[in-house]
């Protein structure tokens, strides 16, 4: 979980604890393998917004919510 380039506001488990998402004042929300610490995936606001908060969707693990 070392790649997160600054603050991280919230995170948040999947149902079944495998993957994390966390967000961050540098606009960013990852995606990360809680077993490995591996970032999966990062998703850029193109707003340039820090992105606040973020949820998975709890019927469907593959879509994550986010606030800024």
């Amino acid at each position: 979980f070392s790649n997160c380039a600054n603050i991280s506001l919230d995170f948040e488990w999947t149902t079944n604890n495998d993957i994390i998402a966390s967000s961050s004042l540098d606009c960013t929300t990852r995606v990360w393998n809680s077993e490995s610490g591996a970032c999966l995936r990062v998703l850029n606001d193109n707003q340039s917004c820090g992105v606040m908060a973020c949820r998975f969707q709890p019927l469907n693990n593959n879509m994550i919510l986010v606030s800024f």
